[in-house]
């Protein structure tokens, strides 16, 4: 699962874990180039340092993961993808713990079918990005959606009740996540939770297409880990059937980016900005087309 192998093609695609896979497009998604021939990363004197470089990961439906590094510039943000390994299919959600970067950083997990959580240490290899799993445990399966929290984890169940997982500092994976907290009901009324490794913050789409987002709790008194009241970004975001918090992508500002995928496998990308109470990282008002025919992945993230 672990063998990594690079690809000439320019091509690139994603899904990711608390959404549901979208139509397949009949060729493998495509980065469209801006502004003149793509090139990789490492050949642009002006592409930050591996580290300071997020990656988007695309499992295919062959259960073929990807991985695509960013290039840190505006009018290429994302490089050629690289096979990371096969097998990835026998997992029903994969997240993100940690930031993930160019440079091999970065941790996930993997829930099976029967409801095992597994971890994926960052390895620091960029040709082989992951660890051999360790498991973490089971009864995982509870869980209707899991998104990152400062690398723990959050989970909503099957009633709609958003629990709390955080991170406990051990090196042992059975004991990474300590014992769950409840911190609300009512999570049911979302379609799609979306958050990025290393972060407090999530944003969620309710079943009208509103996207809200949620920051956190700063004072210590408040639950740490827990999120504050939610605001809203917008409306109309039913068309995507799926929304990842992606890092910032294209260098431009400090704020990390989204992408969206529609129905048509179109990639969009939203820059990120400060929510209107600063809490809170959010896409913002405009998007603009970076990729095409990515319905042949069903999870990005």
């Amino acid at each position: 699962m672990r063998r990594s192998t690079r690809t000439a093609l320019v091509v690139t695609a994603a899904l990711t874990v608390l959404t549901t896979a979208g139509t397949t497009a009949a060729t493998a998604g495509t980065v469209r180039p801006r502004g003149g021939p793509l090139v990789g990363p490492a050949a642009d004197t002006g592409t930050p340092d591996a580290s300071r470089r997020p990656t988007v990961l695309a499992r295919d439906k062959a259960g073929v993961l990807w991985q695509y590094e960013s290039s840190g510039r505006a009018d290429r943000p994302l490089g050629a993808r690289e096979r990371v390994g096969g097998g990835w299919n026998v997992y029903t959600a994969i997240t993100s713990l940690t930031s993930r970067t160019a440079a091999g950083e970065g941790d996930l997990v993997a829930r099976d079918k029967a409801g095992v959580l597994w971890y994926y240490r960052g390895s620091g290899d960029p040709d082989a990005p992951f660890e051999p799993r360790v498991r973490i445990g089971g009864g995982w399966n509870q869980y209707t959606a899991l998104a990152a929290n400062n690398g723990g984890l959050v989970a909503r169940d099957k009633d709609g009740r958003l629990w709390l997982h955080r991170a406990t500092g051990s090196n042992d994976p059975a004991r990474m996540l300590g014992t769950r907290e409840l911190l609300g009901g009512g999570w049911n009324t979302y379609t799609l939770i979306a958050s990025r490794g290393g972060g407090y913050e999530l944003v969620a789409r309710d079943a009208s297409g509103v996207l809200w987002a949620y920051g956190p709790r700063y004072s210590p008194a408040q639950n740490p880990g827990a999120y504050g009241p939610r605001t809203r970004v917008g409306g109309g975001w039913n068309v995507y059937d799926s929304v990842v918090a992606a890092g910032d992508l294209d260098g431009g500002e400090f704020f990390d980016d989204f992408l969206a995928r529609d129905r048509d496998g179109r990639l969009w990308l939203y820059a990120g900005r400060p929510n209107a109470g600063g809490s809170a990282t959010v896409p913002g008002p405009a998007r603009r087309q970076i990729g095409y025919g990515w319905g042949v992945y069903d999870v990005i993230l």
